[in-house]
């Protein structure tokens, strides 16, 4: 069922209340809203566009800087992934449905009154509300995931750092075996290592079992060192 918002109207009803301010001026006399501009030159200002109201995402600064320097560093990037408005006539203005954090991040870097390819922007007025609402989704969904050991030869730590979330590198580099963390043949800081390491071994309950019953055999102060007893006494 169609939510709706607390003003009893429903998200995005640009049409609807064009439609209402349209007929009132009609009836009693007051003057019809002007229609958002239109772009000229292949060119729109920003000043032109508001980001969503209603926007159900948000960003952290560390993400938004990032953001920041990815818009300034590959402008084109917007053709690829554009900016999708719908057009609000009532107001004069076109309101972003997918792109409000590019768009903030274009009046940081060029200003509210600049103008800029129009092609870094897409149209959507002719969607249905539901596409709306589904588009605003569905637009921000990543349907991908990363193949870490892929992803980690062609880039370094710190270059995935600079370009994505603490939280998503650190979950690429857990997906890692721990022995392909550290590159071959890299000379390895022993001293770092702590006194006490943890070992995990994987073993059906049966293994297990026999496992338990031949370490409560060794005499020794715990499971670890009757484990070593018994590689040592191994080896001999």
């Amino acid at each position: 069922m169609r939510k709706r918002k607390p003003d009893g109207g429903t998200l995005f009803d640009m049409g609807s209340a064009t439609t209402i301010q349209n007929a009132e001026a009609i009836g009693g006399g007051e003057k019809t809203p002007e229609p958002a501009p239109v772009p000229i030159g292949g060119k729109m200002r920003l000043s032109d566009f508001v980001e969503n109201p209603d926007n159900p995402q948000t960003i952290t600064d560390q993400a938004f800087d990032r953001l920041l320097g990815k818009v300034e560093r590959i402008p084109s990037g917007l053709t690829a992934k554009r900016i999708a408005y719908v057009t609000d006539h009532a107001a004069g203005k076109y309101v972003v449905l997918s792109g409000n954090k590019r768009l903030r991040a274009l009046k940081r870097l060029h200003g509210d009154d600049a103008e800029v390819p129009a092609e870094w922007f897409q149209d959507i007025t002719s969607m249905s509300e539901d596409q709306r609402r589904e588009f605003i989704v569905t637009a921000n969904v990543v349907e991908g995931r990363w193949i870490a050991k892929l992803l980690t030869s062609m880039y370094d730590k710190d270059e995935l750092a600079r370009l994505m979330d603490d939280a998503d590198v650190a979950a690429i580099l857990a997906d890692l075996p721990a022995v392909q963390q550290v590159a071959e043949n890299q000379e390895v800081d022993q001293e770092s290592f702590a006194d006490v390491m943890e070992l995990k071994i994987k073993l059906t309950a049966a293994d297990r079992d026999k496992a338990v019953e031949v370490l409560d055999g060794i005499n020794a102060d715990d499971m670890g060192a009757a484990l070593m007893t018994l590689i040592t006494e191994g080896k001999k």
